[in-house]
C-alpha cells in the first residue's frame, strides 16, 4: 500500500491495518503514518478481540496524536467471525474513553445495528458514518435507502457522513450500469430525485457526502 501511495500520488491513500494483539502494532502504526502517509487505521474487532480493550488503547492515543482516524468494521461478518465483537455499546466506551478520537464506523451497522450508532454518534462530533454496502439496500428498496440516509443526516449532518464502496457483492445498483458507478450515480442525483422518494437532499450535502467530507478529514489535497 505504501509503494502503491508513492506510484499515485494524490491518487491512492491507504489505512494502515494490523492485529492490535501483536507486538509492537502501535510503533508501526506511528511509522506508517509520519513516514509513509498512511490516513489512519482501520480496526476489524469480530477478527477476535474487543475494540473497548486495553490492547487497543496505545492505537486510539497514537491515533489522537497524529492526528488521523481509526476506521471500524461495524457490519455483518461471516463465521468463524464473531459479530458479538462488533455491537456498537462496545463502541461507545471506546469514544467515552477517548471523547477527542475520530471514529468513523464503517457500514454504520448494516443492516441491523444503523440506528444504534445513529444513538452513540448525534452526540459525538468526532464520529463519522461511511456508507460501504448499503448499496445493496439502494438497489433493492432505493425510496428506503434514501428515508435512511436522510435520518442518518438527520441525526448527525450531511458533514459527517462518507460515501464508500466495499463491496460488490449482493444485488447491483438500480439502473443498468455496473454497481460501482450506479451507486455513485444513485447518490449524486438524489438532489433531483428526493421527492420521488420523499426526502430532500441538497447539491452542497451530496458534494460532502461524495468526497469534500474525506477531503477534510484525511486532509487530502
Amino acid at each position: 500500500h505504501a509503494r502503491m501511495m508513492e506510484r499515485y500520488p494524490g491518487r491512492f491513500y491507504a489505512f494502515f491495518g494490523r492485529d492490535p494483539r501483536r507486538p509492537d502494532t502501535a510503533e508501526h502504526f506511528r511509522r506508517a503514518v509520519t513516514e509513509q502517509g498512511f490516513r489512519g487505521i482501520k480496526l476489524y474487532p469480530p477478527c477476535g478481540y474487543r475494540p473497548d480493550d486495553e490492547v487497543c488503547w496505545p492505537l486510539y492515543e497514537a491515533c489522537i496524536d497524529s492526528g488521523v482516524p481509526v476506521l471500524f468494521h461495524t457490519g455483518t461478518v461471516a463465521p468463524p467471525l464473531d459479530p458479538g465483537l462488533v455491537h456498537p455499546s462496545l463502541l461507545s466506551a471506546v469514544s467515552r474513553r477517548y471523547p477527542e478520537l475520530t471514529v468513523i464506523y464503517g457500514h454504520i451497522g448494516r443492516p441491523y445495528w444503523w440506528r444504534d450508532i445513529l444513538h452513540i454518534s448525534g452526540s459525538n462530533p468526532n464520529a463519522y458514518l461511511e456508507l460501504s454496502q448499503w448499496h445493496s439496500e439502494a438497489s433493492r428498496d432505493p425510496a428506503g435507502f434514501a428515508r435512511i440516509l436522510a435520518e442518518m443526516r438527520d441525526s448527525v449532518g450531511a458533514h459527517r457522513i462518507l460515501m464508500g464502496s466495499d463491496y460488490a457483492a449482493g444485488p447491483r445498483t438500480t439502473g443498468d450500469r455496473s454497481w460501482y458507478p450506479g451507486w455513485i450515480e444513485f447518490l449524486q442525483t438524489l438532489p433531483d430525485r428526493g421527492a420521488e422518494y420523499g426526502v430532500s437532499f441538497s447539491q452542497e450535502e451530496m458534494a460532502l457526502i461524495l468526497g469534500g467530507n474525506a477531503q477534510r478529514l484525511l486532509r487530502l489535497d
